[in-house]
């Protein structure tokens, strides 16, 4: 990555201001310093991102992030130009990083993990992938009909929907191994049900064909390529993310499907498009919300399991509250 797509799209932003507060904090100042003063952080040296500390902060990047409400404030810190001026110094360190020299990677075929968390979906085990995404695809036509039928013209009544646009929830998703054992899909979760216990399993992948999203013109050619209008059910939470009232389009994960087994979500694709409205054309845009980084949604019936599942637990003596391997090991 380079240091400009750290500060180009939300979610990098928010990783380069956590890592400058993250900083800051150690050399005693601390985040009301900054927003009465922004020029504190000129005197802020930006420390060593640790595979540890990488790790971390992409954590909070993902598990602050919110795609049915308004800007944080944090999120509008990243904005201001003098914060901005100083977060391009954090920028350049961490695209120098040997932590996030693989963030630009694609899929890790040969070291793919599945994470099953305690709130899993296993109503939808046995099912094919084909009849979970015709599914998704018919109660997608059904609500933008329905949602369209119920818009009043006000973008700012209280009112919420299905904010996020990757592929159904129902389908096996996969992430990498990193360096210590762990799975990147334990770490790294956007809407987080922050569950103390998760379980992952290691897959066999039989297909290279999955389709890579590395920047916001990757996710542009998908929307124009398999288009699915999503105006109705999208308007209210994409507003108000924002601040743009025409139409939305997703892409038709139906019609994906036909092409690839899989679409993966690189750590800089997340950083660099995660949160960005994207234009597909004049008066139609996209938004990646919801979606992990370094996560694969299987569209096909293409892996299998390749061995047994290993359960963890948070450590809560750890001061950071690391995840641990569990005694036992699920029947």
């Amino acid at each position: 990555m380079k240091p400009s797509d750290f500060l180009a799209a939300p979610r990098g932003r928010f990783f380069a201001l956590r890592y400058a507060m993250e900083c800051a904090e150690k050399d005693g100042i601390y985040l009301p310093n900054m927003v009465a003063d922004p020029s504190v952080l000129d005197m802020v040296k930006p420390r060593p991102l640790t595979p540890s500390f990488a790790r971390d902060i992409l954590a909070d990047t993902t598990g602050m992030a919110e795609y049915w409400t308004q800007p944080s404030d944090l999120d509008r810190l990243a904005l201001m130009p003098q914060i901005q001026n100083c977060l391009k110094r954090f920028a350049t360190v961490a695209s120098q990083a040997s932590a996030t020299s693989w963030w630009d990677d694609g899929v890790a075929f040969d070291q793919q993990w599945k994470v099953e968390w305690e709130v899993s979906n296993s109503r939808y085990e046995g099912e094919h992938p084909r009849e979970i995404l015709r599914r998704e695809q018919v109660d997608s036509q059904q609500l933008e009909i329905q949602e369209e039928q119920e818009f009043t013209g006000n973008f700012d009544v209280p009112r919420s929907g299905a904010w996020w646009s990757t592929p159904p929830a129902g389908l096996t998703q996969s992430t990498r191994e990193l360096w210590d054992g762990t799975c990147a899909g334990m770490w790294w979760i956007e809407d987080s049900s922050e569950d103390l216990a998760v379980d992952s399993r290691p897959l066999a992948i039989n297909t290279n064909n999955v389709y890579e999203i590395h920047s916001p013109h990757a996710w542009k050619y998908l929307c124009e390529t398999y288009p699915r209008t999503v105006t109705a059910q999208k308007r209210y939470d994409w507003y108000r993310v924002t601040d743009l009232s025409g139409e939305w389009v997703t892409p038709d994960w139906f019609a994906v499907s036909n092409d690839y087994d899989g679409v993966y979500l690189s750590v800089a694709g997340y950083l660099r498009a995660g949160g960005l409205p994207i234009e597909i054309e004049t008066g139609v845009s996209s938004l990646i919300a919801g979606w992990n980084p370094d996560t694969t949604y299987w569209l096909t019936n293409i892996v299998q399991p390749a061995g047994e599942f290993i359960s963890w637990v948070i450590d809560e003596d750890s001061e950071n509250l690391d995840w641990c391997r569990a005694q036992h090991h699920p029947s």
